[in-house]
């Protein structure tokens, strides 16, 4: 939180330059802002069925019901929803599974 964002930018244009060296990459031309998010994501508080839907019993057989995140990430018409907010967990690989399965769903739109 003491860390300027001068700091988060001089650190962020020289691993860019390093990165993108060879390229037609100018950061003064191609960055045209920078975020920075100092608190990163939202914590979880998980719940009973959290994050894999609320189990109900029959016998002997378990049946996971939806989770919540199932119903945030349905399509709406041709609008779809992605990212690791709509996934189990706030990872990078549920941020990538979720552009995978949203890319699947709206194939049948183009």
């Amino acid at each position: 939180m003491q860390t300027p964002f001068a700091d988060y930018e001089s650190t962020l244009r020289a691993d860019l330059s390093r990165v993108l060296a060879g390229t037609d990459f100018v950061f003064d031309r191609d960055v045209t802002a920078i975020y920075v998010y100092r608190w990163g994501h939202g914590m979880v508080m998980p719940t009973l069925g959290f994050p894999f839907g609320a189990p109900t019993v029959q016998g002997c057989r378990i049946t996971r019901t939806p989770a919540p995140r199932h119903r945030a990430r349905r399509l709406l018409g041709c609008i779809a929803f992605a990212g690791q907010d709509v996934e189990s967990s706030p990872s990078m690989e549920s941020a990538i599974a979720s552009g995978w399965r949203t890319s699947q769903e709206v194939l049948a739109y183009l």
